[in-house]
């Protein structure tokens, strides 16, 4: 069941990405903001399916040059990549509250 519901979120993910760029063709007010969305759900379902496949591995996915390890190494680092991830979805987040330490450009309007 877990396979299936992951399957599902990866397409939508996948979806969303390119209603993203459709929206950046067309110069769309929403479109950072759909982005911003896109990205924190694309890569959340990402950790949760290497997360879930880990285990069926074994001892192999752990290994450092195992492509699942590379690739929880790999989204570690997108969790993080825009400040702290988990202000992504926190109720009440807006698109620049998350800004990089340092960073003093906001994308909030």
């Amino acid at each position: 069941m877990a396979l299936g519901r992951t399957h599902a979120e990866i397409t939508a993910a996948l979806l969303a990405a390119l209603t993203t760029s459709r929206l950046s063709t067309d110069a769309h007010p929403h479109t950072d903001f759909a982005a911003w969305v896109g990205k924190a759900a694309g890569v959340d379902t990402a950790v949760r399916a290497v997360a879930d496949v880990a285990p069926l591995i074994g001892a192999a996915g752990l290994q450092r040059a195992h492509p699942v390890a590379k690739a929880r190494n790999d989204l570690t680092g997108l969790l993080h990549a825009d400040g702290i991830h988990d202000s992504f979805t926190a109720p009440g987040a807006s698109p620049g509250s998350a800004a990089p330490i340092g960073d003093s450009f906001s994308h909030a309007a």
